[in-house]
């Protein structure tokens, strides 16, 4: 795969999971399949873009946040989830790691807010910074938490036994 093809396929699952955080909910397991669905090709981009020389940025100094108001719709839009809170490790790396109880919400609105922030610099001509901003919060602030998500959603599933739904594409 061309380097451009990789930042289009990067920036094609951003858009996708932030059109999913966006959008009105659907029913509670409909939601479950397509956010395993988004957040799995969002990590296989950002693992695209981990290992590439990325050329340098165009303004340091160029950020684009997402408003409060934003975070909390989506914070909001999450409660559709079938899941509202799970167990997590800090380090799985280190046996006497402490267990917390961590809000999906919160962790995939966080996530969003990452994503959204590093599309926004793409689309308005910023391209290396959007690019070096989902890659260095990717590594340190939302890689493990997506991942974690992802299981937790992955568990849902098992525990409910019905995996049909990803054959119904609703």
């Amino acid at each position: 795969m061309s380097t451009n093809e990789i930042f289009d396929t990067l920036v094609n699952a951003s858009q996708n999971f932030c059109d999913w955080a966006e959008n009105e909910p659907t029913d509670t397991e409909n939601e479950a399949r397509i956010g395993l669905q988004n957040m799995s090709l969002l990590y296989a981009a950002l693992l695209g873009l981990a290992g590439l020389d990325l050329p340098e940025e165009e303004d340091f100094h160029s950020e684009k946040r997402i408003p409060i108001d934003q975070w909390r719709n989506v914070y909001d839009r999450f409660e559709a989830l079938p899941v509202t809170s799970y167990i997590d490790v800090i380090n799985p790396l280190q046996d006497d790691d402490e267990l917390i109880r961590t809000d999906i919400q919160e962790e995939l609105a966080d996530i969003y807010q990452d994503v959204a922030e590093g599309l926004a610099l793409y689309k308005q001509g910023f391209e290396n910074d959007g690019l070096w901003h989902w890659r260095l919060t990717f590594e340190f602030h939302w890689g493990r938490r997506l991942l974690t998500v992802m299981n937790t959603l992955h568990a849902y599933f098992e525990d409910k036994a019905d995996w049909e739904i990803f054959s119904s594409q609703k």
